[in-house]
C-alpha cells in the first residue's frame, strides 16, 4: 500500500519527505497543485473518506494518507480515485 500511495503521490504530486525516511504506515503529500486540503478533505468526507493535513506551517502545504491498520489496496485506491475525481471541482 505504501508503494502504490507513493507512486500516486509522485504522479499527482509530490513525496514530502526524502523517500529514504518515509513512513511505511503513512504518506505525507506535498500539496504542489496548491489546492485547499480543507476543501478536498471536505469533499472526501461526503464520500465517507477522510485524510488528514499537514500540522502547524505545513497545514495545507502537505496532507497525509494513511495506509495502515485494517486498510486493504482497495481501500486506498478508492480514496486515491476519489481524489483524482475531486481535484478540477476545487478552487
Amino acid at each position: 500500500m505504501a508503494r502504490y500511495t507513493r507512486s500516486w503521490a509522485k504522479e499527482h504530486f509530490a513525496l514530502f519527505p526524502d523517500e529514504r525516511y518515509a513512513s511505511v504506515t503513512l504518506t505525507t503529500i506535498t500539496n504542489t497543485k496548491n489546492i485547499p486540503v480543507a476543501g478536498l478533505n471536505g469533499e472526501l468526507a461526503k464520500l465517507g473518506m477522510q485524510i488528514s493535513n499537514g500540522y502547524g506551517d505545513l497545514k495545507e502545504k502537505t496532507f497525509r494518507i494513511a495506509h495502515m491498520g485494517e486498510l486493504t489496496l482497495a481501500d486506498v485506491t478508492e480514496v486515491t480515485r476519489a481524489i483524482e475525481k475531486i481535484l478540477p471541482t476545487l478552487k
